[in-house]
């Protein structure tokens, strides 16, 4: 059976489900997301003529995307790994005084066998 064909029979099944990606924009202190980091990308914004990180996450709601800024990503991105799980906490902003204030968050690595 072919890939379009199998499309064919499951919409008739009704058993497709849409993969929906959603970005995380918290709005309160201690917002926090968890998911396991799938990938990680440089983007380029024609609206602000500027490049940008973009992580992509699994989480148990389905896949989300977060967008933490240049500064943000200057802080952590070296550290972020492909295939580690994570909890991303927002904390707030900091005045940097360019009257641009930067989003805090603090990343917590979360090791993938643990016994509790």
């Amino acid at each position: 059976m072919t890939q379009a064909e199998m499309y064919d029979k499951a919409k008739k099944a009704k058993a497709l489900s849409q993969v929906k990606t959603v970005r995380w924009e918290p709005t309160e202190k201690g917002d926090v997301f968890v998911g396991l980091l799938t990938d990680y990308e440089r983007k380029h914004s024609t609206r602000f003529n500027a490049d940008f990180a973009l992580y992509t996450f699994s989480t148990d709601n389905g896949p989300v995307t977060w967008i933490p800024g240049n500064a943000t990503d200057a802080l952590f991105g070296k550290a972020f790994e492909i295939g580690q799980l994570y909890a991303i906490t927002y904390q707030g902003t900091e005045d940097v005084g360019k009257g641009n204030p930067m989003n805090v968050y603090t990343v917590d690595r979360i090791p993938l066998a643990i016994d509790i």
